[in-house]
């Protein structure tokens, strides 16, 4: 079952045909769902608090203009991705890389072949944590975090907020 992070929010028609007063924050939320992103990617889309965007997620579900649905199938990063990670993980740490690379796969119990793409920025951060010296990891994390934002199809500020935990 996917996380709830990772859920689908879907727009729905009300049952009933009357007004529905929405404020400020929940036009804002469902101005960015399209049903095609997850909670997490309108999460990061918007510039609402935690507070503000749970408390309009909830209004809108509780008024039945939007549900959650489960992803239809999860997706996974590219062996091109894990490749590329790889290249410049060698590149930056030399032959430590790739064992790295290694040991974070098998801490987060995860299969080389099916790495999750909604926690490659945690699999990226885990990676950076134990790269040795920090002009080396500062390198590994702004390399990847271009990758991640190619990866993802961002190029806004939100996205260097979301993974500002690789900075």
């Amino acid at each position: 079952m996917a996380n709830i992070v990772d859920r689908l929010l879907i727009k729905t028609a009300p049952a009933f045909d009357s007004k529905i007063a929405i404020d400020q924050n929940m036009a804002t939320l469902l101005s960015e769902i399209d049903n095609k992103k997850s909670f997490r990617q309108i999460a990061t889309k918007t510039a609402l608090s935690s507070a503000a965007f749970k408390e309009s997620l909830k209004k809108l579900v509780s008024l039945k203009l939007v549900k959650m649905e489960n992803t239809a199938q999860e997706s996974y990063i590219t062996e091109n991705f894990l490749i590329y990670t790889r290249n410049i993980l060698i590149q930056i740490a030399g032959p430590l890389g790739e064992i790295l690379l290694l040991e974070t796969a098998e801490q987060m119990a995860l299969d080389m072949a099916k790495i999750p793409t909604n926690i490659v920025e945690e699999f990226i951060s885990n990676i950076a944590s134990q790269v040795p010296g920090q002009k080396q990891r500062t390198e590994f994390k702004s390399i990847m975090l271009e990758k991640i934002k190619l990866l993802r199809g961002y190029g806004d500020l939100k996205t260097r907020h979301k993974i500002g935990d690789l900075n």
